[in-house]
């Protein structure tokens, strides 16, 4: 008997395959107990883009922020009281930008920029009241937000900076009891990065580098400074 004609092979149509499903990312948050050397689970985000970014903790809570939507500009802000191990979102927007989360009391802060529609601002969460509030205002970058007591500090780019080279930044910052904004460094140089702990103030300045204090991604000198 005759074989039955083979088809062509440019006109065949290529074999049908199953779509795989999304790689799942199980991402676990670790306690660990420096006395007595426990370690245990006490969180899972189940989700394909990982979390606990920026994550910082203070007394019995945990903030972080993510991405578990996988949207592009989709970061939020979570706090997750560990004793009662429950989660909430304390973001009131998403956000492309959000950075590292600081807390410190009964206060959370961090940035957001509202998916990318504005320029990243301050946030600060009350875990008391439960009432989320932007503290910073203007058409420029706000960016690595500190907390100790009601003083926010946070590196700000008013002075002709941005948030990609961080020229020309400045540390400013905002008292929450008196709801004031004040300058703690504006010297001609950069000033990236502040940091606050027990009513002293420390950052990243380049005013000693000779040919680039203006431009941080590029300088080679930089020193540590207190106010």
């Amino acid at each position: 008997p005759r074989a039955p004609p083979r088809a062509h092979p440019h006109t065949d149509p290529p074999p049908t395959q199953p779509t795989p499903p999304p790689r799942r990312t199980y991402n676990y948050l670790l306690l660990f107990d420096i006395l007595t050397g426990y370690q245990d689970v006490v969180w899972t985000v189940s989700h394909t883009i990982s979390a606990f970014n920026g994550l910082d903790t203070y007394g019995e809570f945990a903030a972080w922020w993510d991405n578990r939507s996988g949207e592009t500009g989709d970061g939020r802000v979570f706090l997750l009281d560990v004793t009662a191990a429950n989660e909430k979102e304390i973001s009131t927007q998403a956000s492309f930008v959000v950075g590292p989360v600081r807390m410190q009391g009964h206060r959370v802060v961090f940035i957001s920029d509202d998916g990318g529609n504005d320029w990243p601002h301050v946030f600060v969460h009350d875990i008391e009241t439960g009432i989320t509030d932007k503290i910073t205002t203007g058409n420029w970058a706000h960016m690595y937000p500190s907390i100790w007591g009601d003083i926010v500090v946070w590196t700000d780019t008013r002075n002709g900076g941005d948030y990609v080279d961080y020229c020309c930044s400045d540390i400013y910052m905002y008292d929450i009891s008196t709801h004031t904004e004040s300058v703690v460094c504006d010297d001609p140089a950069s000033q990236v990065g502040s940091e606050i702990s027990e009513g002293r103030i420390f950052w990243t300045d380049f005013r000693n580098d000779p040919e680039n204090a203006n431009v941080p991604t590029r300088a080679t000198i930089s020193d540590v400074y207190l106010f």
